[in-house]
């Protein structure tokens, strides 16, 4: 099992993980993703950006796509694109798009750079975990998620800044994403299952908390950011922006956890536990 270095502890004790989506599923946790089990630490295998899995003589390389959350990853094996969220949800069958944005980490700016970067490895096919694989060709799919993004950051900011409470901007969201939907051709039972899906209360949790936090009055969490090192691995720090850099600062994050990192070929192990 190959994961995001940042997301591997939470496989082999998913506690903390399983706690942040029930705040966001709630009574609906259950029926929607049925029973959670953590992995065999063994058996997790942490990964940084660029790393490559070598697999029955298949070579799938990680590529780091922060945005929707920060342990996110993407993987490319040949012309194949396997894009989790950061690529958004799209039916079968029809053009909708439906961009997923919950609490807590969204980030618009990693976000954006993340879909550009896709746009550079000029995959052959798009695979979004909800529910590929893409019909349109790779860049129409990914302007089109770009261009929602900004739809529905807009939207939500926009009432935010008005004063408008956060039932009321949900209650609002959710008509206007289902008009969107049904514009698309999708019928009722699309439209529900899109909320269902991606509920609006979600996505608008977390767009609320984003701006909530530029406008400085998520400070804290800001701080935290800037001064965690994974905050360099992320990118976000000087002397970060380089694939070497952003490596050389996830297995300083590793060893002053106890953990250790070494290089094998093309791949870095590190065996968090």
């Amino acid at each position: 099992m190959h994961v995001h270095a940042v997301g591997a502890p939470h496989l082999a004790d998913p506690t903390k993980l399983l706690a942040s989506a029930r705040r966001i599923y709630g009574d609906a946790m259950d029926s929607l993703w049925g029973e959670t089990a953590p992995a065999p630490a063994g058996q997790v295998h942490a990964l940084v950006d660029g790393d490559v899995i070598d697999a029955a003589g298949l070579h799938v390389t990680a590529v780091d796509t922060p945005g929707h959350a920060w342990h996110h990853m993407a993987y490319l094996l040949d012309g194949l694109c396997w894009t989790g969220d950061v690529a958004a949800v799209r039916f079968p069958g029809l053009p909708h798009v439906r961009v997923p944005t919950p609490p807590p980490e969204i980030d618009l700016p990693a976000w954006r750079r993340s879909l550009a970067r896709l746009r550079e490895l000029r995959a052959d096919r798009l695979l979004p975990t909800h529910f590929g694989p893409v019909a349109v060709d790779t860049l129409s799919h990914l302007q089109a998620v770009d261009e929602r993004l900004d739809a529905v950051a807009g939207f939500v900011r926009e009432r935010w800044q008005a004063g408008q409470d956060n039932d009321a901007i949900i209650a609002a969201y959710q008509s206007w994403v289902a008009q969107l939907a049904q514009a698309d051709g999708a019928d009722a039972d699309a439209v529900h299952r899109y909320e269902v899906i991606v509920p609006s209360e979600m996505c608008v949790q977390g767009l609320v908390r984003y701006w909530q936090k530029q406008a400085g009055k998520g400070e804290a969490v800001t701080q935290w950011k800037e001064n965690n090192e994974w905050g360099q691995w992320r990118g976000h720090g000087a002397g970060a922006t380089s694939r070497s850099d952003r490596r050389s600062a996830s297995r300083r994050q590793a060893a002053a956890k106890g953990y250790s990192c070494r290089s094998s070929g093309r791949r870095t192990l590190c065996p968090w536990w």
